[in-house]
């Protein structure tokens, strides 16, 4: 009896870590290419979660700045679904700030397959900077 519980127990250990979502962080950095003030660091964080149901893939972006600017960001969730591939969104630009974050998620019925991000930063105290950065589920 004790070793039909065991294996009863193990076999669903393994089935919900199976269930289990799994995610991840892409980043980046470096430094401007430089302006009336000098230069300044820059950084590109993509966070995705690659979920087992549908509709539960996501996608967040953050560009970070060690000087004021003009920072940007887009994070895009690549998806199939019933009515074939797609992929949702969304950009944010701030003028004047130091950081920048948005998300998006697949529709409800689709499985997300990639995440991809866009960062940028413009300014002309401290020149500009851009970054791509990808992940394929």
């Amino acid at each position: 009896m004790t070793k039909k519980i065991t294996a009863l127990v193990l076999s669903l250990v393994m089935i919900f870590s199976c269930m289990v979502a799994s995610a991840g962080v892409v980043s980046g950095s470096g430094t401007t290419n430089g302006g009336t003030l000098g230069k300044t660091a820059v950084s590109a964080t993509m966070t995705y979660t690659n979920s087992t149901s549908a509709g539960g893939d996501k996608t967040a972006g953050k560009t970070e700045s060690d000087a004021a600017g003009s920072l940007g960001v887009m994070p895009v969730i690549w998806y199939t679904g019933p009515k074939g591939n797609g992929s949702n969104s969304d950009s944010v630009i701030k003028p004047n700030t130091r950081s920048v974050s948005t998300s998006v998620k697949a529709p409800s019925a689709s499985h997300g397959y990639k995440s991809t991000s866009g960062h940028n930063y413009v300014s002309d105290n401290y020149g500009s900077w851009g970054k791509g950065l990808s992940y394929t589920f």
